[in-house]
């Protein structure tokens, strides 16, 4: 049986890889990572706690989204919920990273 961590982990990379599909027709890459909680909280983040942060591309490196697996669970009601807000969560932070429109990236059937 795998752990909550492992569970949350799988669940980041079907959402993630529905969005590659997307992002590759755009010839954008994107990593992913998850941590459990952002270390490095300081009074930028007040009063909340990130859900993600992102980090855009430099010439060595692509662009990195990094979702905080305790916050969203926290903040989720379940499966599905927590599914949705992955989801969304993920398209936020790419749609921010690369001035594409969510609604682009919420309906990949549709590029």
């Amino acid at each position: 049986m795998a752990t909550r961590r492992e569970a949350f982990d799988d669940l980041v990379r079907d959402v993630a890889d529905d969005l590659d599909r997307v992002l590759e027709a755009h010839d954008l890459v994107v990593e992913f990572a998850v941590m459990d909680f952002p270390t490095d909280l300081g009074r930028k983040w007040a009063p909340e706690v990130p859900l993600a942060r992102s980090v855009p591309a430099t010439r060595s490196t692509p662009a990195r989204v990094i979702l905080f697996r305790r916050p969203i669970v926290a903040r989720a009601t379940g499966r599905n919920a927590t599914v949705g807000l992955v989801r969304s969560v993920l398209i936020s932070e790419i749609s921010d990273l690369f001035a594409i429109p969510p609604e682009e990236l919420d309906a990949p059937d549709d590029f």
